[in-house]
């Protein structure tokens, strides 16, 4: 890269990393992407992804091949019944018709809370409790209320309620009646699937798409760099303020601005240079790291009401 001075590194060339290098390079700021892996050509294969509109408006990113695809249906399976949730509003309340009249009519205002509930918002939960306002807003009920009581008040159905709790939770380690967990109800992947028209849509492609545009935007710019097989050692400071990176090999880095996409605990042990209080007591999830189970099934299940092409173009 020709240039003599970076303004950021991003630490990791996830999605999230590379949306930040992205930004900075349509910014004119020379910035450089350090992902350990050799090559991010496999990163994110298979797994679905989805963006906000306004990013790709902004980044143009339909300029180097991302396309929008439509949200798949999402099969909710109960011991004789199952429920097809279709990303369709009509659709999906013709579905839950069949299951709960009462559910189908209220679907289309619980979508309408997620929208609202997804809004940011300044205030905090704090500042709302010791407030003299009646009542909170969607953005703090959701923020302040478990998942499983926001869908036990808003639907009868347990394979309803069960499927959206489970695209909140997905991938999180959150469990449904956890305290504030209510605002998983919006991520984008459901607000995606309830209401795309608010600017949150599936990527053709998945993950893997979504990465190679986000690269070859970054290859786009002469003031941008991916270093793919090389690993970020230290996280250097000075006078308690990022100063760069040291790599794995003993080069150097220097930056005012560091950006980690890593996970938190990660990113904090490699800071050096800091004066760091002696923890009081060691976290119990200091020797537990989270895994994923993947199960593959030798053919398709017979489900009474639902055909294999639905099936395979959605989530059971």
């Amino acid at each position: 890269m020709a240039v003599d001075r970076l303004d950021a590194v991003v630490i990791g060339a996830s999605v999230e990393g590379l949306v930040a290098a992205a930004a900075l390079a349509t910014a004119g700021r020379a910035v450089t992407v350090v992902e350990r892996r050799a090559d991010g050509a496999a990163m994110g294969e298979g797994a679905d992804a989805v963006i906000s509109a306004s990013v790709v408006r902004e980044l143009d990113l339909t300029s180097h091949g991302l396309r929008f695809a439509a949200a798949p249906p999402v099969v909710s399976v109960g011991a004789e019944k199952a429920l097809i949730l279709w990303p369709e509003l009509h659709a999906a309340r013709a579905s839950v018709a069949a299951l709960s009249g009462r559910d189908a009519e209220a679907l289309e205002g619980f979508y309408a809370r997620l929208v609202l509930a997804a809004m940011p918002e300044e205030a905090s939960g704090a500042a709302w409790l010791t407030s003299a306002q009646a009542e909170p807003s969607e953005a703090m009920l959701f923020r302040l209320t478990s998942l499983a009581r926001l869908l036990d008040d808003a639907f009868d159905n347990e394979l309803l309620k069960g499927v959206l709790a489970q695209g909140a939770v997905m991938g999180t380690g959150a469990a449904p009646h956890a305290p504030a967990s209510g605002q998983l109800l919006t991520r984008q992947s459901l607000l995606a699937h309830a209401v795309p028209e608010v600017g949150h849509r599936f990527v053709a492609g998945g993950e893997r798409r979504l990465r190679q545009a986000l690269l070859a935007l970054l290859k786009f710019y002469n003031n941008a760099d991916v270093m793919f097989g090389a690993e970020v050692r230290e996280i250097a400071t000075e006078r308690e303020v990022a100063s760069g990176v040291v790599l794995a090999d003993g080069n150097v880095l220097r930056a005012p601005l560091v950006i980690s996409s890593l996970a938190q605990e990660r990113a904090g042990a490699m800071l050096t240079g800091l004066k760091r209080a002696r923890p009081a007591h060691l976290s119990p999830r200091a020797s537990l790291e989270p895994a994923q189970v993947k199960l593959t099934i030798g053919s398709l299940p017979k489900l009474a009401g639902v055909d294999a092409a639905t099936l395979a173009s959605g989530a059971i």
